[in-house]
């Protein structure tokens, strides 16, 4: 944690010798960023907090941040240019780049690849080998976390295509009771939902591969063209989002009374009760 908060602190230093492409007088940019998830929540304060502090404001920079409903739909929106920016898992962003040669750009990494397949404890699967046959369920299926699934199970001697089937179950609660009520035997999620089902009485077996946690995820990407054609906006937009990611991690529980002041939907009050 000290060293990612140093190189933050580094990052920001150094984006403070760039000029800001922002003026008092100037109109702001109107910019759109695309988060690739079903709902936005505290778990995206680069996104999410820079609008409320005037970091942006600071660059130049209106962004209008919003769902693209998962990586690979916000990445094809992204592609025939209707958006300026998206958040998405760094295996589409890869597979876009290489299988269908789209001119994909990472330009800033927001978290390593902590996602879990994980399955009921008191359930009978307890070796990825006892996914065979059964039934995965994601959040969406064009979710990042779907190609990686797919891989983890390759490793593990289970064929994604013929040994198990995957449904899309949504996130939150829909998700867990599409566990508990056995529609679905394993969840493939990222970190912060696997905490909310475990804050929700959920008793898991997690399963993942330990290399994972050293590579990069979820991150803001954009085209090689709009580099090329603004690259002080592009700066302002990282420079925005990086301080908020710092100031996330110095101040995480002020942080999240200015989300549930902000975002009032996303607070825990707001969400309906659940059994």
């Amino acid at each position: 944690m000290s060293r990612f908060r140093a190189l933050l602190a580094a990052l920001l230093v150094a984006s403070s010798l760039v000029p800001s492409i922002g003026g008092a007088q100037q109109p702001l940019k109107k910019v759109q960023l695309g988060i690739g998830t079903l709902v936005l929540n505290l778990t995206y304060p680069w996104a999410l907090m820079p609008p409320v502090l005037g970091y942006w404001k600071e660059e130049g920079l209106e962004v209008d941040v919003f769902s693209s409903q998962s990586s690979l739909q916000g990445i094809q929106t992204m592609s025939v240019g209707k958006l300026d920016f998206v958040e998405a898992n760094s295996a589409p962003i890869m597979q876009a780049a290489a299988d269908n040669k789209i001119p994909i750009r990472i330009v800033m990494v927001n978290t390593v690849i902590d996602w879990f397949l994980v399955s009921e404890e008191s359930g009978a699967i307890k070796k990825v080998a006892d996914f065979k046959g059964k039934t995965i369920g994601v959040s969406s299926l064009g979710t990042g976390g779907v190609a990686l699934l797919k891989s983890y199970l390759n490793a593990n001697g289970i064929d994604p295509d013929k040994d198990i089937s995957m449904v899309a179950v949504g996130v939150g609660p829909a998700a867990l009771d599409a566990l508990r009520s056995d529609r679905v035997q394993g969840l493939m999620y990222w970190g912060a939902a696997i905490t909310g089902f475990e804050a929700a009485g959920a008793r898991l077996t997690t399963f993942h591969d330990p290399k994972w946690r050293k590579m990069p995820d979820f991150s803001i990407a954009t085209l090689q063209s709009t580099i090329d054609k603004d690259p002080a906006m592009v700066i302002g937009l990282v420079r925005g989002a990086a301080k908020a990611s710092l100031f996330a991690m110095t101040n995480p529980d002020c942080v999240r009374k200015i989300q549930w002041a902000k975002y009032p939907s996303t607070s825990p009050r707001a969400r309906p009760k659940t059994r």
